[in-house]
């Protein structure tokens, strides 16, 4: 509904490193996923995940796409999957 906020995504939990992880494996060759120490020690094995409960509710939706398959299109839409920069 326009002039509101909403969460979208996927509704399965996951921490910053494995999706680093799934994201670097979409390219060839494998992206190196490097996380700093700060990070790693606040952030990246917490599991996060977006509320979805409103545009269930609210707006009807659902989840259609798994993440993995969403990562990989959009890769693929953005034309990432051959470039290594």
């Amino acid at each position: 509904k326009s002039g509101n906020i909403y969460n979208l995504g996927s509704d399965e939990s996951v921490t910053l490193k494995s999706l680093a992880k799934k994201i670097s494996i979409c390219f060839s060759p494998p992206l190196e996923v490097k996380i700093n120490n700060y990070l790693d020690n606040k952030f990246t094995n917490k599991y996060f995940y977006p509320d979805l409960s409103v545009v269930k509710a609210k707006l009807n939706l659902s989840v259609l796409v798994g993440i993995d398959n969403a990562i990989k299109k959009t890769i693929q839409w953005n034309d990432f999957g051959d470039k290594n920069e």
